[in-house]
């Protein structure tokens, strides 16, 4: 199989377990045969993915578990989103409604018509998968793969809420503020405290709840949200971690965080699949 089919599939396989896999999870998943080395070559090989080592199920003294998740530079076109539309199609970005990939578009549930596109299948919009090699996708998948790649995407975290004393640490604005109130250590795989931390691990209580509704953000995204923050944080940091992945039974690390290290595997991937379905 040529390696843009073999990047497709590992792309999409990933999507649709909720954009990440361990190696031998993802291996076994592939509908085309691969063994570790060939796998693993193919990642070296391909700008992709991202490799993160997360802590075993044992906790922070067991083996590091290498995981792969899906990473691409696809993003929503911000300029098409503004108030007044300026992109004049140039760019190599999606033009579609940021709200509808939320789950309902906050527009159209007032009744009100949305300026932005709602639809994948615009010469566009699919010229832009096509670039990015993500046409095969199904919506789902897509949505999965811009959530942990697309920061504009993903509400602001209140940093103030995560320092200080009091129940809304130190930010000034409390249960008024438009930032989420949830510890930003629990969304990097960090937090130590679990459920004695004195921020809150819960997207769905009233007030973070009543915010993310506000965005029309669905109850199955609000639920995959805690793994979607882990996800685009790994990704995030791919630039600054080490070079070098840790090998599967190699030495346990020092240091104290739970994150583990994480990097990028390779340069450029290849182009798309035919699209498997349709939006």
């Amino acid at each position: 199989m040529a390696q843009a089919s073999l990047v497709g599939e590992v792309t999409q396989v990933l999507c649709a377990a909720g954009g990440a896999l361990d190696l031998p999870e993802l291996r076994r998943r592939l509908r085309v045969g691969l063994g570790s080395d060939a796998l693993e070559r193919l990642l070296r090989e391909c700008g992709r993915f991202v490799v993160a080592a997360r802590p075993g199920a044992g906790g922070e003294t067991a083996v590091p578990e290498r995981v792969v998740l899906a990473a691409s530079p696809l993003r929503l076109c911000r300029v098409q989103q503004g108030s007044k539309p300026g992109c004049v199609g140039l760019c190599a970005q999606l033009h579609l409604c940021k709200f509808m990939v939320y789950g309902a578009c906050k527009f159209l549930r007032t009744g009100k018509n949305c300026r932005n596109s709602h639809s994948l299948t615009t010469d566009h919009n699919l010229s832009v998968l096509r670039t990015h090699g993500v046409d095969h996708l199904s919506y789902n998948e897509l949505c999965q793969l811009l959530f942990q790649n697309d920061p504009w995407l993903l509400p602001e975290i209140c940093q103030h809420y995560n320092k200080g004393d009091g129940p809304h640490g130190s930010c000034s604005f409390q249960k008024q503020c438009i930032k989420l109130h949830i510890c930003q250590y629990f969304l990097q795989g960090e937090c130590k405290f679990g459920t004695s931390c004195k921020r809150s691990h819960n997207f769905s209580n009233s007030e973070n709840l009543e915010k993310l509704e506000k965005l029309g953000m669905s109850s199955d995204l609000v639920s995959r949200l805690p793994s979607i923050y882990r996800n685009a944080h790994d990704i995030k940091n791919k630039s600054s971690a080490p070079s070098r992945v840790p090998p599967p039974q190699g030495p346990q690390g020092t240091s104290g965080k739970a994150g583990g290290e994480v990097r990028l595997v390779g340069c450029t991937g290849g182009p798309g699949l035919a699209r498997s379905d349709s939006t």
